[in-house]
C-alpha cells in the first residue's frame, strides 16, 4: 500500500484524509493546527481571488483539510471570514494610549485604516457587508455579534470622554460611532481603499465638534 508521512516511526497510508494527517502528526494538537491552517488559507485565497470566489472548497484545498473540517468550526463562509477579520484585528490593532479622546480616536482609526489597506481585513469587511445585504442569516450574525464587538473600542473611548467632561453627557454615542465608522467604511466600499491619515484626522475632528463640550 502506498504510504505518506510517518508518526513515531510508523508510516501512514497515502489515502488518509488530510484533516486526519493533522491528528496523526500532532496528536491532541490536531484541532488547533488545522484551525490555524484554515484561517491562513482563507486569507491567502481572499487575496488571490477576492471574496466572491473565495469558496470553502478553495480554502479547504489550500489548507490541506476536508470541507467537513471547516464546517465543523464555522457554519458558513461568512462566519469563517468574520473570524479571519477578528484574528487579524487582534494582531494589528492595539488599544490607543492617550487620555485625549481626539488623539485616542485618531490613533485607533489610523491603525484601522492601515489594517484595512495592508491586510485581508479590508476585502473581508467589504465582502461581508455585501453578503449581509442578500443573506438575512449573515446579516443577523454580522449585526448582532460581529459589529457589536468591533464597535466596542470606539464606544468605550467616547464613554471615557463623557466621564472626563470632554464629550457632552447628552451626546448619542451610538450615533457618533456610526458617523466615524460610516465615513471610513463608505470610502472603503466606494473607493476600494481606506482613508489616509490626514483624512482620518478630518473625520475625527468633524465628528467630535458635534459632541464636544463647549469651553
Amino acid at each position: 500500500m502506498p504510504v505518506s508521512g510517518s508518526k513515531d516511526g510508523k508510516t501512514l497510508p497515502e489515502n488518509v484524509p488530510e484533516e486526519d494527517r493533522f491528528r496523526h502528526a500532532e496528536g491532541p494538537k490536531r484541532s488547533e493546527r488545522a484551525h490555524e491552517a484554515v484561517l491562513e488559507a482563507a486569507q491567502a485565497v481572499l487575496g488571490e481571488v477576492g471574496y466572491q470566489k473565495a469558496s470553502i472548497e478553495r480554502i479547504a484545498k489550500r489548507a490541506g483539510v476536508g470541507k467537513q473540517t471547516i464546517y465543523r468550526w464555522w457554519p458558513s463562509r461568512a462566519a469563517l471570514f468574520m473570524e479571519v477579520y477578528s484574528t487579524l484585528a487582534e494582531q494589528h490593532v492595539k488599544p490607543p494610549e492617550s487620555d485625549s479622546v481626539g488623539d485616542a480616536l485618531n490613533q485607533l482609526w489610523k491603525q484601522l485604516c492601515i489594517f484595512y489597506r495592508d491586510t485581508a481585513a479590508g476585502p473581508a469587511l467589504a465582502g461581508l457587508l455585501a453578503e449581509a445585504q442578500s443573506d438575512h442569516r449573515v446579516a443577523e450574525t454580522f449585526r448582532g455579534e460581529f459589529l457589536v464587538k468591533r464597535r466596542g473600542v470606539t464606544l468605550e473611548l467616547l464613554q471615557r470622554a463623557v466621564a472626563n467632561g470632554t464629550v457632552r453627557a447628552d451626546a448619542d454615542l451610538e450615533k457618533t460611532v456610526d458617523l466615524l465608522a460610516g465615513a471610513v467604511w463608505y470610502r472603503l466600499l466606494v473607493d476600494g481603499t481606506a482613508p489616509a491619515d490626514d483624512q482620518v484626522e478630518e473625520i475625527v475632528d468633524q465628528v467630535l465638534r458635534g459632541v464636544s463640550e463647549s469651553d
